[in-house]
């Protein structure tokens, strides 16, 4: 297994409220020598809260966080690190839409050529200024 058994994403992805953005979550430091991610993996909302830390309720923002199907990634694409995640071990998906200012955390979920299923989690910040 490589560098970090982490399953939390390195740092906060940001958008404006207005954009529709292409997300990648890089798996690669969960995975084995040779391990790709397969199947359909699932992008679920687990959470929001506003910068001072109150909740809000998933799915009653307005407007709402849309969080498009997830796939494995057919193409290479750069992490946080600036590095590249190679085909087939990261998981893109498009986000629109949210209200600003709120953090909202995504659990990112695949399973993978080895029979595992790994989970990453991040939060994606919508900031208008």
């Amino acid at each position: 297994m490589s560098g970090s058994l982490s399953t939390s994403a390195s740092r906060p992805r940001v958008k404006h409220a207005s954009e529709s953005l292409l997300f990648g979550v890089d798996f690669t430091k969960l995975l084995t020598a040779g391990e790709l991610l397969t199947g359909t993996p699932a992008v679920v909302l687990t959470g929001v809260s506003n910068p001072a830390g109150s909740a809000l309720v998933p799915g009653n923002t307005v407007p709402p966080l849309v969080v498009g199907n997830g796939i494995v990634n057919p193409g290479p694409f750069a992490n946080d690190e600036g590095g590249m995640v190679q085909t087939g071990a990261g998981v893109q998906f498009r986000l629109s839409g949210g209200v600003s200012p709120a953090d909202y955390r995504l659990t990112v979920t695949s399973s993978t050529t080895t029979g595992n299923v790994r989970t990453v989690v991040c939060v994606l910040q919508v900031r208008d200024s």
